[in-house]
């Protein structure tokens, strides 16, 4: 059943392939030769459709990752908001890190002023950029 139903196939499909594809390839004549141009045309289309796919999913996680945040950055930064840089992925997280086991490693002062203690990076930049500021701390 299935090689009639190919032969059909052949039968139909010759009048739409130009012929001289049919002539190059010699599938006027030769079934089996049709089979393989199926063949090749079934792979160059899932291959693309494969690559279509793929690429779209690479320009959502461009734009998730790079194209937005930096787009919010500078619509931000046009309002008057002033901070650091956004940096890819990992934003502010490395240096608040280091700042806080910094201020872990030197003794409590006695005093009421434990900001400074607990978010150090914080109190930096609000030292820095004042109360209307930018953090990329993700």
């Amino acid at each position: 059943m299935p090689n009639s139903v190919l032969y059909y196939m052949y039968l139909f499909s010759l009048p739409l392939i130009p012929p001289f594809v049919l002539r190059q390839t010699g599938s006027e004549t030769n079934p089996s030769k049709f089979k393989s141009m199926l063949a090749a045309e079934f792979t160059l289309i899932l291959f693309t459709c494969i690559g279509v796919v793929l690429l779209s999913w690479a320009w959502k996680i461009l734009n998730w990752v790079w194209l937005k945040p930096r787009k919010l950055e500078k619509q931000l930064r046009q309002r008057g908001l002033d901070g650091n840089r956004y940096r890819f992925l990992r934003g502010d997280m490395k240096d608040s890190s280091r700042m806080r086991s910094e201020e872990r490693e030197k003794p409590i002062p006695f005093t009421h002023d434990y900001f400074r203690r607990v978010l150090p990076f914080l109190h930096q930049l609000l030292d820095k950029y004042g109360q209307s500021l930018l953090n990329f701390q993700q």
